[in-house]
């Protein structure tokens, strides 16, 4: 009876007060370019909104943060000149921490020898 009393005296468990409630966190969605030529830019939208233009191969962050339980959806909005790029884990539901794969692929376009 003496450990129920004590157990019940403790509450269980821990001040929470400076955990945010889960419908007011946001988390950043991001990822990486590669394969895009020096000088060109690549323009990314996330739900068919947010356009990111993005300048350089390496990392990249939308400055529109994902809310929690939010879908997100990564398109193309404007290809680099002569390249084409495809988005791979470009899309997701029900987000409830920061997302960093998303990965865009650049490669050059043939050129017709006409």
């Amino acid at each position: 009876m003496a450990a129920l009393a004590f157990l019940v005296a403790c509450g269980g468990g821990g001040d929470n007060s400076d955990m945010s409630s889960p419908s007011t966190q946001e988390f950043t969605l991001s990822g990486m370019v590669s394969g895009m030529n020096e000088g060109e830019e690549i323009t990314l939208n996330n739900n068919a909104s947010n356009a990111t233009v993005i300048s350089a191969n390496g990392n990249f962050s939308f400055t529109t943060l994902l809310a929690y339980n939010a879908t997100y959806a990564v398109t193309v909005g404007a290809q680099p000149n002569g390249q084409n790029c495809t988005v791979s884990y470009g899309n997701g539901i029900g987000v409830i921490a920061d997302v960093d794969n998303v990965r865009i692929n650049c490669r050059s376009l043939a050129i017709d020898n006409v």
